[in-house]
């Protein structure tokens, strides 16, 4: 336990998890009800929170086949606890758990965290891209 905070390898519950990404101001943007968002974390790689007593603060996951590709995603913290260095803990400790196991770990960012992320160790290497609602269809 690091400043009160207690770090677990372990997914919340389902209104845990919606109770925090409502928090954090994910719910809204991702659509998804707390059943949903639980599933996505149990069919994740790990799952990793910070707690603060009963309170979540805290929370990232590893999306991995396990073998090959590795990626860090769904890292937030509560706004009250930003700054003290929780998503960085998160973050080293998921990197770490991912290099026992021989893999690399991967992630995209909005271009204004690219500094905090190379203080963990990351770099660039490429460019994210998503599919848009409607795109056309692979020929």
């Amino acid at each position: 336990m690091e400043d009160g905070i207690r770090y677990v390898f372990e997914a919340p519950s389902a209104l845990q998890t919606l109770a925090f990404y409502d928090q954090i101001g994910w719910s809204a943007l991702l659509n998804k009800t707390g059943e949903q968002l639980h599933c996505a974390l149990l069919g994740s790689w790990c799952v990793l929170c910070a707690w603060e007593g009963e309170r979540l603060v805290g929370m990232g996951r590893v999306v991995s086949d396990g073998h090959l590709n590795t990626y860090l995603c769904g890292l937030g913290v509560l706004r009250e606890y930003r700054g003290r260095g929780i998503g960085s803990a998160i973050a080293g400790r998921l990197l770490e758990h991912c290099r026992a196991d021989g893999l690399s770990l991967q992630l995209m960012c909005e271009e204004h965290l690219v500094p905090r992320y190379r203080k963990l160790g990351f770099s660039p290497f490429a460019v994210g891209m998503k599919a848009e609602a409607g795109a056309p269809e692979a020929e």
